[in-house]
């Protein structure tokens, strides 16, 4: 049994070296910053007067969890450090590549509202000051219990076994309908995502894939929808649906978070003939999240929809926007040989362009990828308080 253990912990040395780095990083970061930093998380009954919605789950646990100690552990440390651990999870399963799943797990850690790591970046290419552009003044967004820290792990989880799920038989399918409608019970706007994500995913199935569902689901999953949403409708005014101030979204997160992969994919998609069956079992429901983000975003930026300055701060912010590129990661991720035999030697420009991206992503990505790592590993710690 200690050898299958062991051989198991070995197997799985990437998954514990990034969640004990991040365990261990929260608990410095909790001893040395947490009582000199702006908390932006910290209040879920202000949230709930904000917006004039309960997510009585999150509500339950913000009330069982009211020792103050046990929810900086909770929402400080454990929860954040296990956010880490899925996102690494679902990176790796996509892409299959440890490296990219460690750049794209740190990168999304990194994340908060002031000080993001782009700057930080710009900032060493411009010699500016680096302890004006590193995070000592705010908590990193991922950190507060039971927002965001449980919702977005809750929502992490969900969609691996959704991924995991290509047949959608059996009591998976039932299970997983639960608690996707669940989901607007812990966080309002990443419930609704991940019930239209859930809802649409199911249609797909049906219709692109052909696989039948038994009549049982069908009344349960009606049954389901209605327990669920009739609550929710109740629970929420839809004035705040109607939004009378105006709002856009920055031209970077438009550019490299939606636009960028979507036209790398189809790039990929014409010139190096992607087989349309592997492309629909392991990355539609990637493209699926895509669609429902840029109709929301389209929606909202037009007075009818959300918040998006909290849209993009929740599930896009940590998961969406990376999970984006990981099906181009994992194309170009392939063997050279894969790459040569799919594109014509005869359209030398193209051929050139596909070898180039290819060299990027995959033969040399070692050049800048480390490099990069060292560098959001500094940022972390120099948003530690260790000298002041």
């Amino acid at each position: 049994m200690e050898h299958n253990l062991f051989n198991y912990l070995k197997e799985k040395k990437h998954e514990l070296i990034i969640f004990i780095i991040f365990f261990s990083y929260f608990i410095i970061w909790n001893n040395l910053n947490f009582n000199y930093v702006k908390i932006n998380n910290n209040s879920l009954s202000t949230a709930i007067e904000i917006y004039s919605y309960t997510p009585y789950v999150s509500l339950i646990l913000d009330n069982l969890f009211q020792n103050g100690i046990v929810k900086i552990i909770l929402g400080n440390i454990l929860f954040p450090s296990l956010v880490s651990l899925i996102l690494f999870i679902i990176f790796k399963k996509i892409t299959s590549s440890n490296l990219w799943s460690y750049s794209l797990t740190l990168l999304s850690m990194s994340s908060n509202e002031s000080y993001p790591f782009i700057n930080f970046l710009i900032g060493i290419i411009e010699f500016r000051d680096l302890g004006e552009l590193v995070n000592k003044y705010e908590n990193f967004e991922i950190i507060g219990f039971p927002i965001p820290s449980f919702s977005i792990l809750y929502f992490s989880i969900l969609f691996f076994y959704s991924i995991s799920s290509i047949r959608f038989h059996g009591t998976r399918i039932y299970i997983l309908t639960f608690f996707w409608f669940l989901g607007p019970y812990i966080h309002p706007v990443d419930g609704i995502l991940g019930i239209v994500y859930w809802i649409t995913s199911l249609f797909f199935v049906l219709v692109i894939r052909k696989i039948k569902i038994s009549r049982i689901f069908y009344l349960y999953f009606l049954l389901i929808s209605l327990i669920s949403i009739i609550p929710i409708i109740y629970n929420l005014e839809l004035k705040i649906f109607l939004l009378n101030h105006s709002q856009n979204i920055p031209l970077y997160n438009f550019v490299f978070y939606l636009a960028l992969p979507l036209l790398i994919i189809i790039f990929l998609f014409v010139y190096i003939k992607i087989d349309k069956y592997e492309f629909y079992n392991k990355f539609l429901n990637i493209y699926i999240l895509m669609i429902i983000e840029i109709i929301i975003i389209l929606f909202s930026i037009n007075g009818i929809g959300l918040d998006l300055k909290m849209f993009q701060n929740r599930i896009t912010l940590f998961l969406l926007h990376y999970l984006y590129y990981a099906p181009i990661i994992y194309y170009l991720n392939k063997d050279e040989i894969f790459i040569v035999n799919k594109i014509s030697s005869k359209n030398k420009y193209m051929y050139s362009s596909i070898k180039f991206i290819y060299y990027l992503f995959n033969k040399y990505k070692s050049f800048y990828l480390v490099p990069f790592n060292l560098l959001i590993i500094l940022y972390f710690i120099l948003s530690l308080r260790i000298y002041d």
